[in-house]
């Protein structure tokens, strides 16, 4: 819920942790070994689909890189949708393949499974809507002369089946106001010059072409933060393009070109529809959004070098005889690059979960001295309003498990109008708000605090942290 409204995330993901939250709580360690399985599951779905298009070594030094890169550890770490969705998309591609190459007839159990997929890869994150897109244009294509027809058939299916399940996203959204940032459906939001700012205008062509830069610069400077093994921040209004970032991004290129030239393949036609949406993309959200590519992006490089070592290969006349070796020698070489590249990174991150996981949220002990305090102290109606809801509710439940609390809980708008801030909370009736120092309260709720200090009593504040405060909302 954002500002009481029901926002747009699909419901897959929701429905797979209900699985685990429905018997045994909300257990972490669960939803962790969920997410571990999702990430395990697309490295061996990655490995095959590579292997079909080279060999097992290139596929191996492919898996193992991937396997090793700090996004996928990082997002082992968090309990999001990624990686489930990387799993269900890359199993959806892999039977995609299946259905249009080795399935005669467009009925076949082959395209229920690669439509079913498709299907639970849109509703686990939005995204998988390029699946189908991927599918129609891999059938349009590369279709094989002799089975045109039922290819016809097959890409009709699929037009279908996208046709009825986007129409039923885009009816089912209510119609949010223009003033919510989350509660934006996605072609709003895509179509809008600034979906953070209240009654966002709508974008034009010369804006439109300034995102796809920012985007192409903020995504070059990732790629080259994935390959080379460093967890550093690239902000996301002024990336910094450094040489590495650009023979990188070349090099990615050029084996992405090369593999359209000599071996096009399912592979391609998804690459290259997952980043033009994001390109396209207002929000830029870290490496989060390139998880589900990684693997595609590691076998263009590995492409790119490959065709490096064999013209090495050619120019030195006694290495010829050898070249599968070499071939193989170099992709391990450079597969043992890239796990020294990320080894810090990666055991500085488990350390770091060791001593303060994730799931604890910025202040575990602030947000269980203000749940006790709300409990005792107010009403089971209580309106609550803080910068992570969810924490906030999860708190509720995990310290009164058999209690459960009838006190809502809401994020405020992320709007740069304090005015309009404190409408929407008197829109929801909101009785109490928690305020901390940073993030996101600091650049809207504070403003807020500071413009109307009649309207906010101080009424609790913790011990220790003096800047965590609850504050009772006073009625006009």
């Amino acid at each position: 819920m954002y500002l009481g409204y029901t926002i747009k995330y699909p419901p897959g993901f929701p429905l797979m942790l209900a699985l685990i939250i429905k018997p045994f709580g909300y257990n972490f360690i669960l939803m962790r070994i969920l997410i571990i399985a999702s990430a395990i599951g697309s490295i061996w779905i990655a490995y095959l689909l590579i292997r079909d298009r080279t060999n097992r070594w290139m596929a191996a030094g492919v898996m193992c890189s991937t396997a090793i890169s700090f996004p996928i550890a990082y997002e082992c770490t968090r309990i999001l949708s990624e990686l489930p969705y990387t799993f269900l998309s890359f199993f959806a591609l892999r039977w995609v393949e299946h259905y249009s190459q080795k399935s005669s007839s467009w009925h076949s159990k082959s395209g229920y499974v690669a439509v079913g997929l498709i299907l639970a890869s849109c509703f686990t994150r939005t995204v998988g809507l390029t699946l189908f897109a991927t599918t129609i244009a891999y059938l349009i294509a590369e279709v094989n002369l002799p089975r045109s027809q039922e290819n016809l058939k097959k890409v009709l299916v699929i037009a279908i089946v996208l046709i009825t399940v986007s129409l039923q996203h885009h009816l089912s959204q209510p119609e949010y106001p223009s003033k919510l940032r989350q509660g934006l459906s996605y072609e709003r939001e895509i179509f809008s010059l600034k979906p953070g700012a209240p009654n966002a205008l709508r974008i034009g062509w010369q804006d439109l072409a300034e995102r796809v830069n920012g985007n192409a610069k903020y995504y070059q400077a990732l790629i080259a933060n994935i390959v080379l093994g460093k967890n550093k921040r690239v902000h996301p209004e002024k990336p910094r393009i450094t040489a590495s970032s650009v023979l990188i991004t070349f090099a990615v290129l050029v084996g992405y070109l090369f593999s359209v030239i000599r071996h096009r393949s399912v592979i391609e036609y998804y690459t290259f529809f997952y980043v033009l949406t994001y390109i396209l993309w207002p929000a830029r959200q870290g490496t989060r959004f390139l998880v589900p590519i990684i693997p595609f992006l590691f076998y263009y490089l590995f492409g790119f070098l490959k065709q490096i070592i064999r013209l090495l290969i050619f120019s030195v006349r006694q290495w010829t005889n050898r070249r599968q070796f070499i071939e193989i020698t170099g992709i391990f070489a450079l597969t043992g690059i890239f796990i020294l590249l990320n080894f810090h990174e990666n055991i500085q991150l488990i350390q770091d979960e060791r001593y303060r996981p994730y799931y604890r949220g910025g202040r575990p002990d602030v947000l269980a001295d203000f749940v006790q305090w709300f409990r005792a102290n107010t009403p089971d109606d209580t309106v609550i309003v803080s910068t992570n809801p969810a924490s906030v509710q999860l708190f509720f439940e995990k310290l009164a498990p058999k209690h459960r609390t009838g006190r809502k809980t809401f994020g405020f708008a992320w709007i740069d109008h304090p005015a309009e801030v404190l409408q929407a909370m008197d829109e929801l009736s909101t009785d109490y708000v928690i305020s901390v120092p940073s993030g996101k309260a600091a650049t809207y709720l504070h403003p807020v605090l500071h413009k109307y200090p009649d309207r906010f009593e101080a009424i609790h504040r913790h011990k220790i942290y003096k800047k965590y405060v609850i504050y009772r909302v006073l009625k006009p």
